[in-house]
């Protein structure tokens, strides 16, 4: 029943699933909130909201645009379940609007399989990349991701490869400018990079360990569904899958090794690597995929109560 609900991607099921993510934004509000209610508060925390409700468009727009999955919403459907794992992330702006830019990023990257315009294509997700290092310096291995894509797609001319550089550069002035207009002082880049933890993060806190165990659970049942859906697609789709595995792999590795005991980067991850969760319920037998859909619904709960009850 869930499966066949949501194998179809129609308004309606974007409404539920809207819902279902205001629900769980409005406990995690709840839980983390410890000022006073005021209506700027409630302003600022419901344009964050709808800031997650543009990546769920985004997320399947992209994935109807490229025809990355098979026209169903199971692609929203597993980022708002797993969204819910990591309520401190879900309500900060700077947390979703670095999602939201890395999903921008990885758009314009696939856009590279079209052959036509690939300097603008480098340029303009070259200098997102600039800010979300600037936002969330953890995510700076995306350029891994940005010069492999160059490769892939763009290897014939050896310019498309310096086009980054020019747009780092570009977006660097900018910032300098408004630093020197606005601020009146110098824009450093470097001291960005103090906030990176070169560290194993352990995620201690109970809450974030079971968080984490969903993450992995849901990327070991994805890697073999996709892995099976590449034997069997064409050669651009596959590249497409290969680029968005290898960006979550970058990723989980940036959450693990790089950033400090937060969610944030867990968050990037599942709004990238929900861009092919769109296969991944392949399976012939219903029962398994009513399964996978209902043990990931609950799992914002569980994690939920784990944290209260701290075992």
């Amino acid at each position: 029943m869930l499966s066949r609900f949501f194998s179809k991607s129609q308004p309606f099921v974007f409404v539920v699933l809207a819902f279902y993510l205001l629900g769980g934004y409005i406990l995690a509000f709840i839980d983390s909130n410890s000022s006073e209610i005021s209506f700027l508060l409630i302003s600022k925390k419901t344009g964050i909201y709808l800031l997650l409700v543009l990546m769920l468009l985004l997320i399947n727009f992209i994935c109807k645009r490229n025809k990355i999955d098979h026209q169903n919403a199971f692609a929203i459907l597993f980022f708002s379940c797993l969204a819910l794992n990591y309520p401190q992330s879900m309500i900060k702006f700077e947390s979703v609007f670095v999602a939201l830019l890395s999903l921008l990023f990885i758009r314009r990257l696939l856009n590279l399989k079209n052959n036509i315009r690939h300097k603008k294509k480098i340029f303009e997700a070259s200098f997102i990349l600039f800010f979300i290092v600037l936002i969330n310096p953890a995510l700076a291995p995306l350029i891994i991701i940005l010069f492999a894509s160059i490769a892939t797609y763009s290897y014939d001319d050896v310019k498309n490869f310096l086009v980054p550089f020019v747009a780092f550069l570009s977006a660097y002035m900018l910032c300098h400018i408004y630093s020197q207009l606005i601020l009146d002082e110098w824009f450093v880049f470097s001291k960005n990079l103090n906030s990176v933890n070169y560290t194993f993060s352990f995620y201690n806190t109970t809450r974030m360990i079971v968080a984490f165990s969903f993450t992995c659970i849901f990327s070991l049942y994805m890697i073999i569904m996709v892995l099976k859906d590449m034997s069997q697609t064409n050669v651009q789709r596959k590249l497409m899958l290969r680029l968005i595995s290898f960006s979550g792999l970058i990723l989980l590795a940036s959450a693990l090794f790089l950033s400090h005991q937060n969610s944030d980067v867990l968050l990037v991850y599942h709004a990238v690597i929900a861009l092919q969760a769109g296969n991944i319920l392949r399976s012939k037998k219903k029962w398994v995929n009513e399964t996978v859909i209902l043990f990931f619904i609950l799992s914002g709960s569980i994690t939920w109560f784990s944290g209260l009850l701290n075992f």
